[in-house]
Order: structure tokens, then C-alpha cells, then sequence
């Protein structure tokens, strides 16, 4: 079990809270059947949304483009007799659209995957479907490297027993290049993904009664060809999954995704962020007494996380759009909710230009949907004000799972999708956005020392927390040997920024800062600073060099466990793999990672190092050959020259 706070760096980095106002605008169409899933921003600044329209048996896709005012410029549907519902959307690169969703009007199952491509204007170039027998669902769509798409989602088509996950990779023309299967015997689902910096995939999601609880969070690794690398899972004893992820610079992954096990309401919204092997480094929850979450996040820079969903006004019964914004370190910065006496919610978003976003998703009048096009702003910082959501701590259990994957052929299905135009009636309303204040009474660890809270309204703030975060730096370079020039070059730009006025940015320098002291790459460390700053050297890599002072199998056969010692105390390594070369009394470098809560060194290698008696005796050997070579050409030259003589 990891109990895993806020923050996990030292005792001096804040979780602060940063709230302000926003204006808010709206363009709904009024038809009380409708709702956005998925919006893209275009060069000109025309907003394209997918989602469905239409009633109970009869939905189809609905495609609609707003300029950069909202103002509707076409609205489009596609679909059959039955029901289609758009999920993603994604630009092609003849500059139109791939639409993806479900359909059960065409296809081999009940429910089918349909992928619809239209050019620029809306106009359908071709639709196909994509299953089996059973149920199969699309969940996210995105152009990736090289060329065409990757789709995730669930399939029941193709599943061992139950739902499984898939990616599918497909060209531009539709033709599927690869299909893999992510499995374990129950119920599995591939939500969204990011392509990542070395061409592979990370993916989230959630599967079923594998974990702690009823469903976990699901997060897995892929080469560019689906091959799964790990696979890592973490909830509590109820359900649980993930919306988004990111891969984020410097290493390691932000997860967006909700949870019923935590937080302080019935579901509140869950931000985990993990290291690059998938190990859980802080997690906490955010939302009220009732239903909460973020549906999506962006990476809005290389230090923030926006996002947006919902949060549930219990006295009015209704929903309200939820808006937020975090630090890479797990600073809560900006957190939001539109107030207008309508219940609605945010399923998706997109960026408009800086700090300002198009929202897409739902709003309910009258029990009856319509769809939402929203635009609002996401500040850095702002002011406080009269309510507040929770940010609470978690205790997450995270854990490696073992998850069957294969390779699925099957051909797809041309669908002959009916397309219609619709001239959608559109209102220009205004909503009122509170910032919610999170004044949090944070507790202190041991380990990590104590956090605070602190008025964000002023230039001395910001100087403050430089100083704080420089105290924090040279407390931490008199203890581990970790290099922290590029901490310090964020600081002193900060400072810079801060002189000529610009709040944001000094602030945006101010957070890349923090997170660059919890990810300096640190360089051989001694087992006394390991065991003193476990929490900080969590999941680091590191190297150390010590003597094997004990050699033994593990309990589970696939490695061994190694007792080591230096000078300045003793550790447990495990090493997942054979270790004949290494024997007790040897000198080892071990390259790898520190579990704290375990208290072992989980190493990647472990390398014989020679000992200075075996380099002496190397040298001795060296100097007696040479001096014995010497002897013998003087002997042996001796001997010609006599010979010579006679």
C-alpha cells in the first residue's frame, strides 16, 4: 500500500490553490436532443464539434462548425435507420474530418464501430464499420506519426470472456494496419491515449476485479507497433478508471481519471502522475459532497494541466460545468464551476489561444438535452471566493498485472450512411463563472515535512515562494548528490520576469521550477541517503555501488534478492533476472530505482565492479612480466653476441 500525498518533494514545496473569474460564453442549438463529445480548434479559429443528435433508436453523428464567434456557419448529420453516436474526432490530412463512434445500423454485431471521413465542408467521402457478432465500441481517435490513425476503445466481439481493450491502428483510406487485443478475462476498456516522444503509446482506462476494488484505473505501455511493455493498475475498493493521460517533459505521465473509493463526495475527479515505468508518485482527488470529476485534461504547457467536466450542486440538484488547472508537481492552481441556475456539464474541450478554450458537451432544459459550445478562460491565478471543493489525499494500492495481448485480422464493412443538413436555432446567453477556493488544511509527514497554504495576490507572494523553493534547493544540495542547475535557471528566470510585471509567466517558471527539483537527475547515491530521503528518491533512478553480502533467490523464482553494504549502511536489491557472474563479498554498481514504501532498490543491472586487491594484483602480475621479459632479452642478447663472437 502507498500512501501518496499532493506532493512527495520536500518540506518547503506548497500545495497552494490559485482561483480568479472567467467570462463564459454560450452557443446551444436548441433542438432538446443533442450533446457534444469532441471539438477541434482549426487555423482560422472555426471551432468543429462532434456529438449526436436525435432521440432514444434514432441518434446519428452531428457535425457542426462555429466561427470563431459562435456563430453557426453548417451543421451536418450522418447516420441509418437505427441509432449512431459520435465519440472523437480528428483532422485528416486533406484537411477534412474522421468522425468515430458506434452505430447499430450497420455493421456485423449489435453494436459496431463506425468511422465516417467528410472533407472540409462536411460533405461524406466514405463510411465503414469496424466488429464482430458482439458489442465493440470507439472511445478516442487520433492522427499519429507516419501516417493515418490509431483508435481505442472495448470489444465484446473479440474479448476472451468478457469486454477486452483494443488499439487499432488504420491508414488514411480506413484499411486496417494493426488490431491488438489488451485482455484480462474480464471487463478491460482503452479510453484515451497520447502517441509518446520514442513513437510508442500510453493508454488509460480501467478493468474489472483484477485490483484493489470492482474497477481500477488501467494504464499500460506500447511500442509504435502495440507490443506491450508494462501494464500498471491502482483504485481503491470501488469503482474507478481513467479519462486521460499525457505523457509530460522530463519524463512520467499525469492520469486524469475518477474514482467512487476516494475523495470526499460519491464520485470526485482523481489526478494521479507517475513515473515513466508507470509507479504512482502522488495522487490526489478534487470535488464536493456530490458526483464530481473532469471528463478531459490537456497538457496546456510544460507545467500545466487544464481541465473540464463537471461538479454537482447538491442543494439545486443539477450539474454545473467544472473547470480546473494544475501544476505538474500536483498544485492545485484554478479551479472553477459556470453558476447560471442550468444544469449542464463539460465532456471535452479545446485551446483557443493562450488560457482561453472551447468547451463542448451537454446542458439540460427541461430534462430535454441540448448541445453546449461554450468558450471560456482557465487563469493562472485569480482571486478566492465564497465555496469550495475538497483536494484530499489518497490511499492507493498500484500494483504490475500480467495482461494477454494478441493480434485480431478482420475485414471491414462499408456502411451506406445517410447524410442531412440541419440549420439549428442558436441562443448567446451568458453564464457567471465562480471560482471555487481550496482552503485545505493540509497534514504533515515526517518525511516530507509540513505543506502550506498561501494567498496568490501579490508580487511578494511570488518572491516569497522563490525564496522558499531556492531554501528548499540548497537544503536538498547539501544532502543528495542530484543536479539542480536547471531548477536554478527557472528560479532566476522567474525573478526576471517577476521585475518587469508578468505575473503568469514568472509563475509558469515559478512551477517548471518545483517540478524540475522533483526530477533532477541525481548521481551516485550512499545507502544513508537513500534510507534518510526515501520519500524523495522514490522511483528516482539512481546508481550505487556497494559489496553483496548475501545472495538468495526470490520467494517467487523470477530474480534474486541481494543484500548489499557500504560504508555507511545496508539495503535489499531484487534484480529480475540471473545473476551467476555475482557471488557474496563481490563489489556491485547497481543501476535502478528506490521503492520506499518496500524499503528495496529495484535494480534495471547489476554490474561486477573489480576490487582495488584484484586491480593490485593485475598490476603486480604487469610489472613481474615485464621485468621477467627484460631479463630474458638481456639473457637472450647476451647469448648472440657470443655466438657472434666465436
Amino acid at each position: 500500500m502507498y500512501f501518496i500525498r499532493a506532493l512527495l518533494v520536500s518540506a518547503v514545496l506548497l500545495a497552494c490553490s490559485l482561483s480568479g473569474y472567467a467570462q463564459y460564453y454560450r452557443g446551444i442549438l436548441n433542438d432538446g436532443k443533442s450533446s457534444g463529445s469532441s471539438c477541434i480548434v482549426l487555423e482560422d479559429g472555426s471551432i468543429v464539434t462532434l456529438g449526436s443528435s436525435g432521440a432514444g433508436e434514432s441518434n446519428d453523428f452531428l457535425l457542426i462548425r462555429h466561427n470563431s464567434q459562435l456563430n453557426v456557419q453548417w451543421a451536418k448529420t450522418y447516420g441509418g435507420a437505427a441509432y449512431e453516436r459520435g465519440s472523437s474526432l480528428a483532422r485528416t490530412g486533406s484537411g477534412g474530418f474522421l468522425l468515430v463512434g458506434q452505430t447499430r445500423s450497420f455493421g456485423a454485431g449489435r453494436d459496431d464501430i463506425l468511422l465516417v471521413n467528410v472533407d472540409m465542408d462536411g460533405n461524406l467521402l466514405w463510411a465503414r464499420t469496424y466488429g464482430g457478432p458482439e458489442d465493440d465500441a470507439a472511445y478516442t481517435v487520433r492522427a499519429v506519426q507516419g501516417d493515418g490513425f490509431l483508435i481505442s476503445g472495448q470489444t465484446r466481439s473479440f474479448g476472451s470472456r468478457s469486454w477486452a481493450a483494443f488499439l487499432l491502428r488504420i491508414n488514411e483510406q480506413g484499411d486496417p494496419r494493426w488490431f491488438r487485443l489488451y485482455d484480462n478475462w474480464n471487463t478491460d476498456a482503452a479510453s484515451d491515449f497520447e502517441q509518446t516522444s520514442d513513437g510508442g503509446f500510453i493508454v488509460t482506462g480501467w478493468t474489472y476485479m483484477v485490483g484493489a476494488g470492482m474497477h481500477d484505473v488501467l494504464v499500460f505501455k506500447t511500442d509504435g507497433n502495440g507490443n506491450l511493455l508494462w501494464t500498471r493498475i491502482f483504485g481503491g475498493p470501488r469503482d474507478d478508471g481513467g479519462h486521460s493521460v499525457h505523457q509530460i517533459p522530463g519524463g512520467g505521465y499525469i492520469i486524469n481519471a475518477d474514482t467512487h473509493s476516494f475523495g470526499r463526495g460519491s464520485s470526485d475527479a482523481l489526478i494521479a502522475r507517475l513515473s515513466e515505468k508507470g509507479y504512482l508518485l502522488w495522487v490526489f482527488t478534487i470535488g464536493r459532497d456530490g458526483e464530481d470529476g473532469f471528463r478531459k485534461s490537456m497538457l496546456d504547457s510544460d507545467t500545466t494541466v487544464v481541465l473540464a467536466g463537471w461538479l454537482t450542486d447538491t442543494h439545486l440538484n443539477q450539474k454545473e460545468v467544472f473547470l480546473g488547472r494544475i501544476s505538474i508537481a500536483g498544485n492545485v492552481l484554478y479551479l472553477g464551476s459556470v453558476r447560471d441556475g442550468i444544469s449542464g456539464h463539460a465532456t471535452n474541450f479545446a485551446k483557443l489561444k493562450r488560457n482561453h478554450f472551447v468547451l463542448t458537451g451537454e446542458r439540460l432544459i427541461h430534462s430535454e438535452s441540448n448541445l453546449l459550445i461554450a468558450e471560456a478562460e482557465i487563469p493562472v491565478r485569480g482571486r478566492s471566493s465564497d465555496y469550495e471543493a475538497e483536494v484530499l489525499s489518497a490511499q492507493i494500492q498500484d500494483a504490475d498485472i500480467a495482461m494477454p495481448t494478441r493480434a485480431i485480422q478482420f475485414f471491414p464493412q462499408d456502411a451506406s450512411v445517410q447524410t442531412s443538413s440541419l440549420t439549428p436555432a442558436v441562443s448567446q446567453d451568458k453564464g457567471r463563472l465562480a471560482s471555487l477556493a481550496t482552503n485545505v488544511s493540509p497534514q504533515s509527514s515526517p518525511s516530507v515535512g509540513e505543506y502550506e497554504v498561501v494567498p496568490p495576490d501579490s508580487g511578494e507572494f511570488i518572491l516569497s515562494r522563490i525564496a522558499k523553493i531556492a531554501d528548499a534547493k540548497k537544503t536538498l544540495q547539501g544532502q543528495i548528490p542530484c543536479d539542480f542547475s536547471a531548477a536554478d535557471k527557472e528560479l532566476e528566470k522567474a525573478e526576471a520576469i517577476l521585475r518587469i510585471g508578468d505575473f503568469e509567466r514568472s509563475l509558469l517558471s515559478l512551477w517548471k521550477a518545483e517540478s524540475l527539483l522533483t526530477s533532477a537527475p541525481c548521481g551516485p547515491v550512499r545507502i544513508e541517503e537513500l534510507t534518510a530521503l526515501g520519500s524523495y528518491y522514490d522511483h528516482k533512478r539512481l546508481e550505487l555501488t556497494g559489496t553483496v553480502v548475501g545472495r538468495d533467490p526470490s520467494t517467487s523464482g523470477d530474480g534474486y534478492m541481494l543484500r548489499v553494504s557500504d560504508n555507511t549502511g545496508e539495503i535489499v536489491a531484487f534484480f529480475p533476472g540471473s545473476l551467476r557472474e555475482i557471488a557474496a563479498d563481490d563489489r556491485v554498481h547497481i543501476e535502478g530505482s528506490y521503492s520506499h514504501s518496500e524499503g528495496i532498490l529495484l535494480a534495471n543491472t547489476v554490474d561486477k565492479v573489480d576490487s582495488a586487491g584484484a586491480m593490485g594484483l593485475l598490476v603486480a602480475a604487469l610489472a613481474m612480466f615485464i621485468a621477467v621479459s627484460i631479463v630474458v632479452y638481456r639473457i637472450l642478447k647476451k647469448r648472440s653476441a657470443q655466438k657472434a663472437a666465436s
